[in-house]
């Protein structure tokens, strides 16, 4: 609730669905909802800058420790927890399966920040 409360003043989530109408969101987020709810909302928090990742949560005085807790093998970013963390492989492999089978062309790291319309 604190999280979410801090999240809210600093400004409103990001909307990659009107950066790119160019896409067909509603087959993206009927996949999401297929997935396991877990992941499913993973995958909404980072869409919307929410993750309460470590270096999120330190940099709103909610934590003195930026390490991430699953691998502890670097900070917990955005980028790390869906890219480059050992124990979120996973999700970032299933991701860019379906970002590729809805249109989006570019590298999964683009798509992260936002930029998922098509092209290299």
């Amino acid at each position: 609730a604190t999280y979410n409360h801090l999240i809210a003043s600093i400004g409103k989530p990001g909307r990659t669905e009107i950066a790119k109408p160019d896409l067909d969101w509603a087959s993206i987020w009927r996949w999401v909802a297929k997935i396991k709810r877990k992941n499913a909302e993973l995958v909404w928090d980072f869409n919307h800058n929410q993750l309460p990742t470590k270096m999120r949560l330190n940099s709103l005085n909610l934590s003195n420790n930026d390490q991430c807790p699953l691998c502890n093998a670097g900070q917990e970013t955005d980028d790390h927890l869906m890219l480059l963390c050992k124990e979120k492989v996973d999700i970032s492999l299933c991701l860019r399966i379906q970002l590729t089978k809805l249109g989006c062309l570019k590298p999964l790291k683009s798509a992260i920040n936002g930029d998922v319309g098509n092209g290299p």
